[in-house]
């Protein structure tokens, strides 16, 4: 008997430190509420620290339907019963089948946590490449063309997955049977851009990170709306057409969409606005270059489809495509192949001449435009370049008579807050009128700089751009 107490102590000791499992119903308590997104809600249950993640349909089209994900935290079971997935404490190496979760994860300061991707050949982020190049993360393919032994290498405590028709049963079956948790994200079916954005915090929470998610996303409305409030002063409209194809095939999002409002907040027209639909339409190609004729934008189109684009929608002979395609990838950075299907393009839909503002545009705002370059162009392109950017007005006899540029920027047009942000600025080299930099702060302004007798270009930093204009 003495030999066996110890052995039984020993066992009532285990049994006492299991937890028992809760029953599901406990997590009912709000741990985040969404202010914007619709799609998901985290819960969770008083007295513990773990979390149930519900993800509500997470795809295109009618079916109603929920995803759960339990993130069981400081050894907790799993809820009696529960039949979704469970992640145990937060996600340290996670697999993203969509560029939208790496981009999350990347603005919480986690993208290190990424080990999988799918389609490397897309990815924007050059430390991660980097890391792709180094075999310290990898590309597991897409679609029915997983590579699953290569995802059970990487070893991942959660797979983030997009859907756009429905569950891929094929692929949640196998993951199931390798043990590997997952979750369908449902950000690209929120109908507002801050729906879509809120969708961070579901990623800080898996990764761990919950409050500095909540401080990321609180900081976000108030930036957004101001920036939409001075896109709605511009009265220009452009129609932009987006998106690429996909196995031949032209999805454009619905009227609806997080993405056609992001245009309509940002000025611009939806060149699809007949798609008033709930879901992503498709279209055929044939369709798809007639939007594209109408459109002054499109956007969304990757450099890796640059050699398949300037076959389709050039009328390039063979000879010279495949020198620009040579061409491009002995230098890509030069962006040869892009520019090439840039200006045949725009030429074929709107002439020469607008193709040459167009690049007269670009090099003023983007490029190393000079003074005189600025001074060449006509009042017209001008306009339109910097249509929509703040916008002062100055009576010409001020002008005339010469003004101090600290009293011009803040007292007559309040580029700056106050001089003293104004000089700071101009002693750090980093004020420019009429792409002249200011060197001195006590320089005058008159008659002489005027851009077509009654502009004056005021740039602060690489992209602030403000137009002061004499009024008669």
């Amino acid at each position: 008997m003495r030999r066996l107490l110890p052995l039984l102590c020993g066992l009532l000791l285990a049994a006492c430190g299991q937890r028992a499992a809760r029953p599901i119903g406990d997590f009912t308590l709000p741990v985040y509420t969404p202010r914007y997104a619709s799609g998901f809600e985290i819960t969770g249950a008083a007295g513990s620290r773990s979390t149930l993640v519900t993800v509500h349909n997470p795809w295109y089209g009618d079916e109603v339907t929920d995803q759960y994900l339990f993130i069981a935290r400081d050894g907790e079971p799993a809820p009696a019963g529960f039949e979704g997935q469970v992640l145990r404490d937060e996600a340290r190496r996670v697999v993203c089948m969509s560029g939208s979760y790496i981009a999350m994860l990347d603005a919480l300061g986690a993208a290190d946590r990424v080990v999988g991707v799918s389609g490397a050949q897309y990815l924007i982020n050059e430390t991660l490449r980097r890391r792709i190049a180094r075999g310290e993360a990898a590309d597991v393919g897409f679609d029915s063309n997983v590579d699953f032994e290569r995802l059970m290498a990487l070893r991942p405590d959660l797979v983030m997955l997009f859907g756009i028709g429905g569950a891929d049963t094929a692929l949640t079956g196998k993951l199931r049977e390798l043990g590997i948790p997952y979750l369908y994200m449902g950000e690209h079916c929120e109908e507002s851009p801050l729906g879509k954005s809120e969708w961070v915090v579901v990623a800080a929470e898996i990764a761990g990170l919950r409050t500095e998610g909540s401080r990321l996303f609180a900081a976000i409305p108030e930036r957004y709306e101001r920036l939409r409030a001075l896109a709605q002063q511009t009265a220009a409209r452009p129609r932009v057409m987006l998106n690429t194809p996909y196995r031949d095939t032209w999805f454009m999002p619905a009227r609806n969409s997080y993405m056609v409002r992001l245009l309509e907040d940002a000025g611009a027209r939806y060149v699809f606005e007949e798609n008033t639909a709930t879901q992503t339409l498709p279209i055929d190609i044939e369709q798809a270059y007639y939007l594209t004729s109408k459109s002054d934008f499109w956007l969304n189109v990757s450099d890796e489809d640059a050699e398949r684009y300037v076959k389709i929608f050039t009328m390039l002979d063979r000879e010279t495509i495949e020198g620009l395609v040579a061409a491009h990838r002995e230098a890509p950075h030069l962006r040869g192949l892009q520019k090439a299907l840039a200006c045949e393009v725009t030429c074929m839909v709107h002439g020469e001449e607008e193709y040459r503002r167009a690049v007269e545009a670009s090099e003023i705002l983007f490029g190393g435009a000079t003074a005189e370059a600025l001074r060449g162009i006509d009042e017209q392109t001008f306009l339109q370049v910097f249509e929509g950017v703040p916008r002062f007005e100055i009576s010409r006899p001020l002008i005339e008579r010469g003004v101090g540029f600290l009293a011009l920027c803040t007292e007559h047009a309040a580029v700056f807050p106050s001089k003293g942000e104004a000089r700071k600025l101009i002693q750090g080299g980093g004020v420019s009128l009429n792409k002249r930099k200011i060197a001195a702060v006590d320089c005058m302004v008159g008659s002489a700089d005027l851009l077509s007798g009654r502009y004056l270009l005021v740039q602060k930093g690489k992209k602030n751009y403000y137009l002061i204009v004499v009024t008669d």
